[in-house]
């Protein structure tokens, strides 16, 4: 068991399921160029990948000159700050993990790749914002995950050293970036990844698949 004085959080796919506003956004614009939709597991899969990787899913990325794939991708990201939010949902997992945090008094905060315009949407339109003590996002930086420079900002915003914080994730990155700013770290069984993918090979402390996965191997100091 570990003890523990604050926890850092990735949102995609770890603390919430944003996945349903990619839905929209890439549905709405496929539509606008007579495309056919694509799977909702297959946008799932590419969620925590960013607008480069998402345009790419949307259109045959070889088949665009760089001028009209940077045109696409900004006109994906307009969808997307009209919808952000509008759709998500706390993972429930993480909504008795938050209460848990919030009721010993243990600051959590956010750690995410995403630009703060739409994390700001999203935690403004689900009111995540209310208890969140610091929000580190990826125009906050100069190097995103697996860099570990977001979660040492967080951590010095939460005055806490970063042995004494889990980060807890569902990508290969946030598990390298936890173990490299020194954290403990957690990998979350719900998030946006293939199933093929070995989460065990990503070597966290422990891996989250309910609360009772939190519990076991956590206290708080």
């Amino acid at each position: 068991m570990m003890a523990i004085r604050g926890v850092l959080f990735d949102l995609d796919g770890t603390l919430m399921d944003t996945a349903p506003d990619f839905y929209v956004t890439l549905h709405e614009l496929r539509q606008r160029y007579q495309l056919p939709r694509l799977s909702e597991l297959t946008i799932r899969n590419r969620v925590s990948d960013g607008s480069r990787a998402l345009t790419q899913l949307c259109f045959d990325h070889d088949s665009l000159d760089p001028d009209t794939f940077e045109q696409r991708r900004l006109e994906l990201l307009d969808i997307y700050a009209e919808v952000a939010g509008h759709q998500v949902s706390i993972f429930p997992e993480m909504t008795e993990i938050l209460n848990i945090l919030d009721s010993n008094q243990i600051p959590w905060g956010i750690v995410t790749n995403k630009p703060r315009l739409y994390t700001e949407l999203i935690l403004e339109r689900s009111s995540l914002n209310l208890n969140c003590k610091v929000l580190v996002c990826a125009d906050d930086l100069s190097n995103a995950k697996p860099d570990p420079e977001g979660i040492l900002l967080a951590s010095r915003e939460l005055d806490l050293n970063a042995q004494d914080i889990l980060y807890v994730g569902d990508h290969e990155r946030d598990i390298i970036a936890g173990k490299r700013a020194g954290c403990r770290t957690a990998a979350v069984t719900f998030g946006y990844f293939d199933e093929e993918i070995n989460i065990d090979s990503w070597s966290a402390d422990f891996v989250i698949t309910s609360l009772s996965d939190f519990e076991r191997q956590t206290k708080f100091q």
